[in-house]
C-alpha cells in the first residue's frame, strides 16, 4: 500500500493530450470573449481617427511605397521556410481569433456595400476607383497606420479600432464593386474560426512540425469548406478557388507570424490580424471579379 501511494500509476497519454486540446479550446474561446470589449469600442475610434488618416493619407502612402518591395522579399522567404523553429500557438490563435471578427464585419459590410450604399456610391464613384481603392490605396494605408501610430505608441486597441473601420471601409468598397456579379463562395470567416481552434490543438499533438501542424490546420479549413459546400451544393469552381485562396493566405500568415516571432519582431499581432482579412478581402473581390456571373446571366443570386 505504502509502495502505491509513493509510485502513483502515470496519467495515460491520451487523457493528457485530452486535456491539453480541451485546455486550448478554451483559451481560443476566452479570447474570442475578450475581444467583444474591443468591437464595442470600435465606431468610437473610428470617429476620432477618420479625420487624421483623411489629412495624412498621401504621406502614409508615399512612406510606404518606398518599403513594398523589400516586404515582399521577406514574405516569400517566410513562406517557403519550413525549418525547424518554436510556434507561438498561443499568438496565432489569437491573430485569427481577432482577424474571424473583422471578417464577420466585413461579411456584413460586403453586403451592405452592395445592396444599400452601392447605389449611393455609385452617383459619384466608378467601379473602377472602387476596385483601385479596394485593391492598393486601403492596404497601404492600413500598413502605414501600423506603423505610425506603433511608433507613435499608441493603445493596442486603439489601433485595432482604426485599423477595424479601414476594414470596414474597405468591405463596403469591395461589395459595391462586385454588386452585380454573383459566384457561389464560402463563409469568409469560417477559415480563422476553425484554425484558431485546430491549430492549438495541433501544436500540442504533433510538436514544432511545421509541416504537419499547417497541414491540420489548413486542411481541417479546407475540409469543413468543401463539407458545407457538399451539403448546401454551393460547390462550383468560384468556391474551391475561394476555399484555396483563403488556406493559402491564411498559411502565408502563419509562416510570417512565425518568422517574426522567432526573430523577436516588434511588429504587433493586429499587423497580422488586418493582413489575413485585408488579404480575404482582396482574393474575394479578384476571384468575384474574374469568375463572377453578371446579374443578366445568373440564374439566381448569392448572397455578398
Amino acid at each position: 500500500m505504502a509502495e502505491a501511494a509513493q509510485n502513483p500509476e502515470p496519467v495515460p497519454t491520451s487523457t493528457r493530450v485530452g486535456a491539453e486540446a480541451a485546455g486550448s479550446i478554451n483559451d481560443t474561446i476566452q479570447n474570442y470573449a475578450a475581444y467583444q470589449s474591443e468591437v464595442s469600442e470600435l465606431v468610437n475610434v473610428v470617429r476620432r481617427r477618420g479625420q487624421e488618416l483623411a489629412e495624412t493619407g498621401p504621406a502614409i502612402l508615399g512612406d510606404v511605397g518606398s518599403s513594398i518591395k523589400p516586404q515582399a522579399d521577406e514574405l516569400i522567404a517566410a513562406v517557403q521556410d519550413f525549418s525547424e523553429a518554436p510556434i507561438p500557438g498561443a499568438a496565432i490563435a489569437q491573430t485569427f481569433t481577432y482577424a474571424s471578427v473583422l471578417l464577420v464585419g466585413a461579411f456584413f459590410g460586403s453586403f451592405i456595400g452592395s445592396y444599400i450604399v452601392g447605389p449611393i456610391l455609385s452617383l459619384f464613384l466608378l467601379k473602377f476607383g472602387a476596385v483601385l481603392l479596394a485593391l492598393v490605396v486601403f492596404p497601404l494605408i492600413a500598413f502605414g497606420v501600423v506603423r505610425r501610430l506603433q511608433a507613435a505608441g499608441s493603445p493596442d486597441q486603439e489601433i485595432r479600432g482604426t485599423l477595424g473601420g479601414l476594414t470596414l471601409i474597405q468591405s463596403l468598397l469591395v461589395g459595391f464593386s462586385i454588386s452585380g456579379h454573383y459566384a457561389n463562395q464560402p463563409l469568409i470567416f469560417l477559415t480563422p474560426v476553425i484554425i484558431s481552434f485546430v491549430l492549438p490543438a495541433a501544436l500540442r499533438a504533433v510538436g514544432n512540425n511545421r509541416a504537419n501542424v499547417l497541414g491540420a490546420a489548413l486542411g481541417a479549413s479546407v475540409a469543413v469548406h468543401l463539407l458545407l459546400g457538399a451539403i448546401s451544393g454551393n460547390i462550383s469552381f468560384s468556391y474551391l478557388l475561394l476555399t484555396l485562396a483563403y488556406a493559402g493566405i491564411a498559411g502565408a500568415a502563419i509562416q510570417v507570424l512565425i518568422k517574426d516571432q522567432a526573430a523577436a519582431s516588434t511588429m504587433q499581432v493586429y499587423a497580422y490580424e488586418f493582413g489575413i482579412a485585408f488579404g480575404f478581402l482582396i482574393a474575394k473581390l479578384i476571384v468575384f471579379g474574374l469568375f463572377g456571373m453578371s446579374a443578366a446571366a445568373g440564374n439566381r443570386t448569392q448572397q455578398h
